[in-house]
């Protein structure tokens, strides 16, 4: 029998800060900025557009003159001009100026990257519209257009012939601000949607689906659950679009019926509006981030966990070098760790004594602060700034003394919008004009385009339950902004526990970046091992599973980079057809996909018992496909949900889609602890999937553009149709791994030593068979010798077992395939805790004492297998057809101490449980006065079918898959 997963390892603080008086500073900043903003525009008096009084239409625009209704006010004008273009074949741009002056081009010089305007066709009048495209090929139509309604003047744009975005009012504005009215519910939906959901807005903490629901799209300084720290005027519709506005003041968007989207600008309004022809959100994303840039492509160091404090103050004796002492306690607790900001805290300088700041290039600081740097990348660490002043010395920071990561303050940035934003891009300037690393930083107030440059967190907050609660959603509806690297600190700042702790870090394991803050807190010190056992040794475990991870999370961070599609996702971008999926509920707010393959749903409630449990676990999907346990493989059914999930406090629920393939490491302590080598494929087989693992330096930009230096190796699984469920479905397995396309400095050129499943050849590209792998009896006898597979069903027992291949070396610039060929499979049997009133068919049998038969509920006959147990290395127990050639191994006889025997063996092999596993297998029989895990209670009477249960664990038979 071979296993239904199989992993294939492939080589190839500072003084005390007045907290209230601080909060009141950044209120006052909020009400300057607001004031300033709505003080800068000119006031129209109020009114709408009325009828189109003019339309010309040259090479890239079309000019659009409209009356004016509804006005008030002595300066309200009487007419509005518009302007209309295409930036590519499916974005739109709607743009009106009340006073007709366009040299106002709002946050378009940058937050835009791409996108200049295209060439129209020509406007063709269709009696109460205009009808305005790009221009196509010969005898095409273009894929998106729009209609320009006439009276009033109304904007709708238009796939074919399905109506995606309708303006159901004209371009409306007070002496405050300048608003779009849509039509909501328009669109058919081509996956079988009812209504119309929206999305986006940036970081909205706590919230994530929209509909029927209010936004703000502003700088608030409040960084618990409502807030809005990292907020963007973007947001996303089911019906297959999205709308940018094009500017820095702050707004509010309502997602009633109809749609009100309004920024304070009363003299203009400025909106891209990208449409997916196939109604695809992923796509709607794709072209958010051709307008937005690109979310920034983070070191691999980013992946793993942050430490940042003030190590410069009293409470480490006025000296940088302190944080090297914790580097050298991450490294003794063996927790995996990747950068170290070393002076977090308000007026926390670097260096030895306490002088905050150097003076010049030539002060002392910056020979300090070179020498921690470099000791604590002989850790495995990179070291980075933190500022709440701006960065006047980051050329020598970066130049000499090497940071390589920053995080701004809104001491600094909060004033937000254009001044944040700007800031942002001053320290990825600051880091890439003097090194050739990759801008790597962290902040609050983002904006449309922040994404392409930092981690946006969600501030100072406060450790516990409902931190964790909220973040959840928060995270999945960054994801529709393209805000693909969020996060929260550890535990909060201040607050937090012991159980809180290991909670949170479970929750962002599956993320891309983490940090944990120290020196605010009543327990000032946020490391993981601060609590203690058991706390250390759960805290370890969080942070292997994320290294162990590390090449699937870079993976999908380069995914996000050339698509926008996030690696933290809401269900619905996996599975679009269900509906279930788009409405904020129970189930939907607090679980996410990390990527295509894994569901992530934390727990963050408290141990009400020494074996706690996670409600609300929906599983989406359909019957045909299953979920499985990522920790013992066992299954669920898609369209399903969990009300009572086991979730002690060392346990995070999560679960695997099958068919996955998931490249992994070792659980290294950093980025640079050994060679990527081997990669380990870890494989859940199920039809035909395929995943692309994707390679670079993993430090440098030369992974961007113009040099591109990075490689892909494509990875496909052709296995039965519910071969991973155990459905019974036989045939080989066949793992084909592509040639690596593309090259980058330090690559490895012998792409790995692999591990794969079954009675298992190796084949080149062409098919031919390079070597049979041989069968080891042990996970030593695998690791000792260069090649060989072995299947261990003590892991992922409820899956049938793990099975591991390893490859000899292999070159990378060649495809290779692992083929995995059985014969029939048989299910084995194990045993499990019994189900009320025998109800489970897979725990039924029936014994026939004349004839020694045992059936299943299947009608199969019990049968010694031709397996060996990977433990004992003797028979294991199957479920075969009957078929009386076989004899007396089908053949079975009860002693008086209730001992099973076959009878092909004379009564000297017995039926035995392995209660360490829960498996049977074939045993040496015992003596009968000491018939122990050997006894078992038959089903008995006249009619004797029921369970077998065992005489010393209680537990009863079970045919597992």
């Amino acid at each position: 029998m071979v296993p239904a997963i199989m992993t294939i390892a492939l080589t190839l603080a500072s003084a005390p800060i007045d907290l209230a008086a601080r909060k009141a500073a950044r209120r006052a900043m909020h009400l300057r900025t607001r004031a300033a903003d709505e003080a800068s525009t000119i006031s129209f008096g109020s009114g709408t557009l009325g009828d189109i009084k003019d339309i010309k239409c040259d090479s890239t625009v079309c000019q659009i003159t409209a009356s004016t209704a509804n006005t008030s006010g002595a300066d309200a004008p009487a007419t509005v001009a518009l302007r209309l273009y295409f930036h590519g074949p499916t974005i739109v741009r709607w743009w009106a100026q009340l006073d007709g002056n366009f040299s106002d081009i709002g946050a378009a010089a940058d937050v835009l990257v791409g996108h200049s305007p295209v060439a129209l066709a020509p406007a063709v009048d269709k009696g109460n519209y205009v009808k305005v495209g790009p221009v196509v090929a010969p005898d095409d139509e273009p894929a998106v257009y729009a209609r320009v309604y006439k009276s009033p003047c109304r904007l709708s744009l238009v796939v074919g012939d399905t109506v995606l975005m309708s303006e159901a009012l004209p371009l409306s504005w007070n002496r405050h601000s300048m608003w779009q009215t849509s039509a909501r519910d328009v669109a058919p939906s081509p996956t079988g949607l009812s209504k119309e959901w929206f999305f986006g807005g940036g970081m909205q903490n706590g919230r994530w689906s929209h509909r029927d629901t209010s936004i703000t799209i502003a700088v608030d300084y409040n960084w618990a659950r409502g807030g809005h720290p990292n907020s963007a005027p973007w947001y996303v519709s089911s019906a297959g679009f999205g709308v940018l506005r094009n500017t820095w003041a702050p707004g509010t968007y309502t997602f009633g019926a109809p749609v009100i989207t309004s920024h304070n600008e009363s003299s203009r309004f400025d909106a891209f509006i990208a449409l997916s022809p196939r109604q695809s959100l992923k796509e709607v994303l794709g072209l958010y981030t051709s307008l937005t840039g690109a979310p920034f492509l983070p070191p691999l160091y980013a992946l793993f966990l942050g430490d940042s404090d003030c190590y410069h103050n009293e409470r480490h004796g006025n000296s940088t070098r302190t944080a090297i002492g914790v580097a050298d306690l991450y490294v003794q607790h063996q927790m995996p760790h990747g950068w170290m900001l070393v002076n977090d805290g308000y007026g926390c300088g670097y260096g030895e004594g306490p002088v905050d700041f150097p003076q010049d290039l030539s002060d002392l600081t910056y020979v300090d602060l070179t020498y921690v740097y470099s000791e604590l990348h002989k850790r495995g660490m990179y070291g980075g700034l933190w500022t709440s002043t701006g960065m006047p010395n980051i050329a020598a920071e970066v130049g000499v003394a090497g940071s390589r990561v920053c995080k701004t303050d809104v001491g600094w940035i909060g004033a937000g919008y254009k001044y944040a934003f700007d800031g942002v891009e001053l320290c990825a300037g600051g880091i890439e004009n003097h090194s050739d690393a990759r801008r790597f930083i962290w902040t609050v107030e983002g904006w449309a385009g922040t994404h392409r440059n930092a981690v946006m967190w969600t501030g100072d907050d406060s450790g516990s339950f409902d931190y964790i609660e909220w973040q959840i959603p928060t995270f999945v509806g960054c994801g529709f902004s393209a805000q693909a690297h969020v996060s929260g600190d550890v535990d909060g700042i201040f607050g937090g526990s012991a159980e809180t702790y290991v909670r949170d870090l479970q929750m962002k394991a599956l993320t891309t970046t983490v940090m944990t803050m120290s020196g605010w807190a009543q327990n000032p010190d946020k490391q993981p091992w601060s609590y203690g056992e058991p706390y250390t040794s759960i805290n370890r475990a969080s942070l292997e599973l994320k290294a162990s991870m590390t090449p699937y999370l870079y993976t999908l961070s380069r995914i996000a980079y050339d698509t926008g599609v996030p690696p933290v996702r809401a269900m619905l971008l996996e599975f679009p057809t269900d509906e279930y999926l788009y409405a904020s509920s129970t189930f939907t707010d607090f679980e996410y996909m990390a990527g295509p393959w894994l569901l992530v749903a934390p727990v963050f409630h408290p141990l009400t018992s020494p074996t706690a449990t996670r409600r609300d676990i929906y599983l989406p999907g359909n019957a045909s496909m299953t979920w499985h346990s990522f920790w013992d493989g066992s299954a669920y059914k898609g369209g399903t949900s969990l009300d009572a999930y086991d979730a002690p406090l060392a346990t995070l629920p999560l679960f695997v889609r099958s068919g996955a393939i998931i490249p992994t490491w070792m659980p290294l302590m950093s980025f640079d602890a050994a060679l990527h080598d081997p990669i380990i494929l870890e494989i859940w087989p199920d039809g035909s999937s395929s995943f692309e693992l994707y390679e670079d330096d993993g430090v440098t930009r030369a992974a961007l553009p113009p040099q591109s230096a990075y490689a892909r190796i494509p990875i496909s699984v052709v296995a039965p149709d519910g071969y991973v469920a155990g459905t019974g479905k036989t045939g080989n397995v066949t793992i084909s791994i592509g040639a690596s396309v593309g090259s980058f400095t330090g690559q490895l050129t012998c792409a790995p030593k692999c591990p794969p499943s079954g009675g298992v050849q190796l084949l080149d590209g062409n098919g031919t068979v390079i070597d049979t792998l041989h069968a080891c009896s042990s996970v030593a006898e695998l690791e000792y010798l260069p090649s060989g597979w072995f299947h261990d069903r003590t892991l992922q027992p409820a899956a049938g077992g793990l099975l591991m291949v390893k490859t000899p070396q292999l070159d990378a610039v060649h495809a290779y395939k692992v083929v995995l060929s059985e014969g029939t499979r048989f299910p084995h049997l194990g045993t499990a805790p019994c189900a009320p009133s025998g109800s489970m068919p897979a725990q039924r049998f029936s014994w026939n004492a004349s004839s020694g038969l045992l059936h299943d509920a299947s009608g199969g006959c019990i049968t010694i297998g031709e397996d060996d147990d990977p433990d004992s290395h003797t028979k294991a127990v199957e479920v075969k057809p009957c078929d009386g050639t076989m004899g007396a191994k089908q053949k079975w006889a009860q002693k008086k101490s209730g001992q099973l025997y076959s009878v092909s063996s004379g009564g000297n092999s017995c039926i035995d449980e392995d209660v360490g596993v829960h498996s049977i297998e074939m045993y040496s029989c015992h003596e009968e006065s000491a018939a122990g895990n050997q006894a078992w209670q038959l089903p008995s009477g006249a009619d004797p079918i029921g369970v077998i249960t065992s005489v010393q664990s209680g537990f009863c038979w079970q045919v597992n898959p």
